[in-house]
């Protein structure tokens, strides 16, 4: 059974009653908002666990306000006064969402217990709640009645400040409404004041609207199972749409999508398509899908395809930055044959030679992935990494780690004994991370005409491959 002590039903006198608004209400001024605050005390801020339920149970605020802000990690407060109309009031729309809460607490073996209010400030709603008492204060006008007998102990401010108070002998709200508004911000500063005018709606309330996160996944099942890659595709594209749409409604993109296929026997098959940049057209996405389509044999026939969406970015069109403006418009995703080429081959299959300025060789030239390729943002016209190598005489073929050569006659062998082309060129980095680096450099050829890059490690004394010449 639900154990709430809802005060929001005027005609039931057995629960406490709203109270009463002024005589000058109708011409008093009259804020605009109506702020129903639910309090869960089953629920605490440092658990995780708790922190994703509140957010569940926001979730199903939604439906009647999509203006919601999460108090405390146990605490929930969202503006009704646009929904009042709707819902026939306040005792409705307490209705509507009772079923369902009560079901969420019930469903995670929690006590069904929770407190509610609803004041024309966010602040005062919240508190009321804490303060277990389940009031509706339509007038802000009589916010200091109905908060006067607060204890201090629930208001969220600074600790140190609650001590002050307490030693002042300020041990009620109804303590402070009898103070000077000024003298009280002279004494125990600015904070204490604005939070006081945000209990009686004066100020409006710093509240970070809630927004439930974004996920997309859809599942299409047709009546006959897809047997060819043509028939996957057809299936893809309008998936593809739903996906469209629904970026373009949020305003958001996306750089990563993931497809799903069923066969009839249940099993599944899955493939992630990728671009360097996010974007939400669906021409882009089935050209890389039929790439990617075209290099998978299909034994069996599509039951169904699901299409999920793995990252969310905000949507920026093309130019829209000013560093892109004035400049002659390009690819939608910053290199199409890249991304089609690992929508073919695969993420795995795609690599690209990263320059970063170090004077050591590994380290200033490294291959990455195409999925981590993504990541780097992309610079034309870059320079030359420094530090390494002749100039104009790098090689671009570096071997995973240095070959030792071995030596005949002092000198080292690669195949057949080295000459000598250019060098030494010296070079002493890394001495700061304790494994530094003492070499020199030479460009060598072998009797075979290899064009040889090695070096000479002066602490060992010894000779290394490090990469060859195309």
């Amino acid at each position: 059974m639900l154990k709430t002590r809802h005060a929001l039903l005027p005609g039931r006198t057995s629960r406490l009653r709203p109270v009463a608004p002024s005589k000058n209400y109708l011409t008093s001024q009259y804020p605009r908002s109506l702020w129903y605050a639910l309090y869960f005390p089953q629920l605490t801020e440092e658990n995780k666990s708790d922190q994703h339920m509140i957010k569940e149970l926001a979730g199903v605020c939604l439906q009647v306000s999509d203006h919601i802000a999460i108090v405390s990690g146990n605490a929930i407060v969202l503006e009704i006064r646009s929904s009042l109309k709707y819902f026939g009031g306040v005792s409705r729309i307490r209705q509507t969402i009772q079923v369902a809460l009560q079901a969420r607490l019930q469903q995670w073996d929690l006590s069904v217990v929770y407190y509610d209010a609803a004041t024309p400030s966010a602040s005062a709603s919240s508190l009321l709640a804490r303060a277990k008492i389940s009031q509706l204060v339509p007038d802000a006008m009589n916010l200091r009645s109905a908060l006067g007998s607060i204890s201090i102990a629930h208001l969220t401010l600074d600790a140190k400040l609650l001590n002050r108070l307490e030693r002042c002998g300020l041990l009620y709200l109804r303590d402070l409404w009898r103070l000077p508004p000024a003298g009280l911000r002279i004494r125990f500063g600015r904070t204490l004041s604005d939070y006081l005018e945000q209990l009686l709606a004066q100020r409006p309330s710093t509240l970070s609207r809630w927004q439930p996160a974004l996920s997309f996944c859809e599942t299409l099942t047709p009546d006959a199972r897809a047997e060819t890659q043509q028939d996957i595709l057809v299936l893809a594209s309008e998936l593809l749409l739903k996906m469209q749409q629904f970026l373009q409604k949020h305003h958001k993109s996306t750089d990563h999508i993931l497809f799903e296929l069923y066969d009839e026997t249940g099993s599944m098959r899955s493939f992630r398509l990728g671009t360097r940049r996010p974007v939400r057209e669906k021409a882009i996405w089935t050209l890389l899908l039929e790439n990617r389509i075209a290099g998978i044999n299909i034994f069996s026939s599509v039951s169904s395809l699901t299409l999920s969406i793995l990252d969310f970015h905000d949507y920026q069109p093309m130019g829209a930055h000013p560093k892109e403006r004035g400049k002659a418009p390009g690819t939608a995703t910053g290199n199409s044959l890249l991304e089609a080429l690992a929508a073919r081959l695969g993420e795995h299959s795609i690599f690209c030679l990263n320059h970063q300025e170090d004077y050591d060789p590994v380290a200033a030239g490294k291959y990455l992935e195409y999925s981590d390729t993504q990541k780097i943002p992309l610079q034309k016209n870059r320079q030359q990494a420094r530090g390494f190598g002749f100039k104009e005489q790098q090689p671009c073929w570096l071997l995973s780690s240095p070959l030792p050569l071995r030596l005949l006659h002092e000198l080292p062998v690669y195949l057949s004994p080295l000459t000598f082309l250019r060098g030494p060129e010296r070079i002493e980095t890394h001495w700061w991370s304790g494994k530094d680096i003492r070499r020199d450099y030479y460009i060598a050829s072998n009797q075979q005409g290899m064009m040889l890059w090695v070096y000479r490690d002066i602490g060992k004394r010894s000779w290394f491959l490090q990469g060859l010449f195309a």
